[in-house]
């Protein structure tokens, strides 16, 4: 489900540039002096501080850091200092990165005799002692932040790395070069720890965002606060309205206190009633884990999800997944009673957990309570995305690997769950705690800088994966008041990984094999390609859209949907087995014009959101 990004996708994606034609002496940076300025014809000392504030006001920097390019990501690298080994658990395309011993062949665009110069006043020099730049590109190819890799742009094609000390500048550069490496990595030689910030860079509509720089104790996480200018309300007198600077936090406002009583409520009726769960629980899963390697997946269904549960495991009977892996969590009696005699799943009963639903959308109840279904956006459906947490949290303290999946996943290929945990997490990623299907909501500041989906992830266990769930658990004030797994999950990631290190992979780069509610709502080039079989992912994750009925019909015509419809009623759903009621052969049926389907007639159809065609 996960469905918390609005259907309306504003793309930041920059045209590329060609800059093949540019000269060496277009690479100067415009704020540094020519490379011909010798030490005796600097300027004076009021023009070299406005040449100062302008590098300044678009850097930031605390110790030795770069910036690739809203203030929302910040994370640390640290180089270990007893070998000559580099970078702690980074992956460089199977390489490790080796710290370089001095060199006479240099791997800059120019040599260093070439460099522009700089004049880094003594003022300042006790945090920044000299500057560097690299390829984007580059760098962010060999060094693995975990975020999403947008593609460079005008303006943004290079990384501006500072150094907080002499010892720390590569072999053979001085502080007063601002020096170019074509080997992003020699720049990085002499660096024992890394920190990494990330901006927007808005090109066309600038945010006009200026960077402060100070030194202070903050080790070993610097701090990062943002400031924003907001207009004040006319005075009464006529006068011009005047400015202020106002804190910006990421949530305009804290949760409000009745929501953290709430919250506080669940989560102490939650802490109370697991621990007598975990024994039984763990002599379900352990012979699970057992077949599968330490992994489970992990699915929550409620009464009113219940379809598209089916949808999946028609979809897996006809795509021959193996579901002997698959846990379902059922938060209510009756749906574990349908679910329980299908014997291709384990069912968990998470019912005893919930009381009956007695909420509405203006009022909190003071137990945790989950209704059957829930409108996205109210308060309980944030107390749905609860249980999601929950049954991860469950899980992971047993000792096992975690595979989340949302139920409105259909699955195309047998192999779709060993391909995503096995091929691109383990081995070609080992170095990550969480793996991440991508979103394409990285540009929204509710899901920066992941822009990870929360509606399919895989969550290795270790230390750091216990304690953050153990955050998100703390987190339930949060969900309830953003009524959002996905944003609150983001921050949290975000936070953790920035204090204890734990390493969060976006699969950016698996988008196209692993397509999310973006593709079939924006990019129908794709869609038109999955339909003649020219790309052919692993699974669709229908997401994008919070109404269970129209993620039917999307499905229903893009001939996905393989369940009877006549089994949906309740009478029948008691009467018939789950599996029972797979079809082998969907048949597709027009519903909107504007989406993707498989049928040219449905552009006679009337559209859903725009009046453009799919056809």
């Amino acid at each position: 489900m996960s469905s918390e990004v609005p259907a309306h996708y504003e793309s930041n994606a920059r045209s590329r540039h060609n800059s093949s034609s540019k000269s060496k002496q277009q690479l100067q940076s415009p704020y540094s002096l020519p490379s011909t300025t010798s030490s005796s014809s600097l300027p004076s000392s009021s023009s070299s501080w406005c040449c100062y504030a302008m590098i300044f006001s678009h850097l930031f920097v605390i110790s030795s850091f770069f910036v690739i390019g809203t203030l929302y990501g910040k994370s640390t690298w640290n180089f270990n200092a007893s070998s000559n080994d580099a970078i702690n658990d980074c992956p460089l395309d199977g390489e490790e990165l080796t710290r370089k011993a001095p060199m006479t062949d240099y791997y800059y665009e120019d040599n260093l005799q070439n460099q522009p110069t700089i004049a880094i006043p003594p003022e300042i020099d006790g945090y920044i002692a000299g500057m560097a730049r690299v390829s984007r590109l580059d760098l962010l190819q060999k060094i693995d932040t975990g975020f999403p890799l947008e593609a460079s742009s005008d303006g943004n094609r290079e990384i501006v790395i500072l150094y907080d000390h002499v010892r720390s500048l590569p072999f053979g550069q001085s502080a007063k070069q601002f020096t170019y490496y074509r080997d992003s990595l020699q720049a990085l030689q002499n660096c024992r720890q890394l920190r990494i910030v990330s901006m927007d860079p808005n090109v066309e509509n600038s945010n006009k965002t200026c960077l402060a720089l100070h030194g202070h104790s903050t080790e070993p996480h610097p701090l990062v606060n943002t400031w924003k200018q907001q207009l004040q309300p006319p005075q009464r007198n006529g006068k011009q309205q005047t400015l202020q600077y106002v804190v910006e936090p990421k949530l305009s406002l804290p949760p409000k206190p009745v929501t953290v009583a709430a919250a506080q409520q669940a989560l102490m009726e939650y802490l109370d009633w697991y621990p007598g769960q975990l024994n039984e629980l763990k002599s379900v899963l352990g012979p699970i884990a057992k077949r599968h390697d330490k992994l489970i997946v992990v699915m929550v269904v409620t009464a009113g999800h219940l379809p598209l549960l089916m949808n999946y495991l028609c979809a897996c009977r006809k795509a021959k997944v193996d579901t002997s892996g698959i846990v379902v969590f059922a938060t209510d009696a009756a749906t574990y009673e349908h679910l329980k005699n299908v014997g291709s799943i384990t069912t968990f009963n998470f019912g005893p957990l919930f009381a009956p639903a007695t909420t509405t959308k203006s009022t909190l109840s003071a137990t945790l309570t989950l209704p059957d279904d829930a409108e996205y956006g109210t308060l309980d459906y944030g107390r749905i995305m609860m249980s999601k947490i929950y049954a991860v949290h469950l899980v992971n303290l047993c000792g096992h690997d975690v595979l989340f999946q949302d139920v409105d996943i259909v699955p195309h290929k047998a192999d779709y769950i060993d391909y995503f945990v096995n091929t691109v997490a383990k081995r070609r990623y080992p170095g990550f705690d969480v793996y991440m299907q991508y979103d394409h909501a990285a540009h929204l500041a509710q899901y920066a800088p992941y822009g990870g989906n929360s509606g399919f992830y895989f969550l290795k266990h270790n230390a750091k994966t216990i304690y953050l769930m153990s955050r998100l658990l703390r987190s339930g004030d949060l969900v309830l008041k953003t009524r959002s797994h996905q944003a609150t999950m983001s921050m949290v990631l975000s936070d953790v990984s920035s204090q204890y290190n734990l390493r969060v992979k976006v699969l950016s780069s698996e988008s196209q094999k692993f397509p999310v509610g973006y593709h079939f709502h924006h990019d129908w080039n794709y869609m038109r390609d999955m339909m003649i079989g020219r790309v052919q992912p692993y699974l669709l994750h229908m997401n994008w859209n919070h109404d269970k009925v129209i993620k039917q019909q999307f499905l229903e015509q893009m001939n996905m949907w393989f369940v009877n419809n006549e089994c949906l009623t309740s009478d029948a759903q008691t009467q018939h087995s789950l599996l029972d009621c797979c079809i082998a052969e969907p048949v597709p049926v027009c519903h909107y014009s504007d989406k993707p389907s498989v049928l040219r007639e449905c552009k006679s159809f009337p559209p859903i959101e725009t009046n453009v065609s799919f056809w």
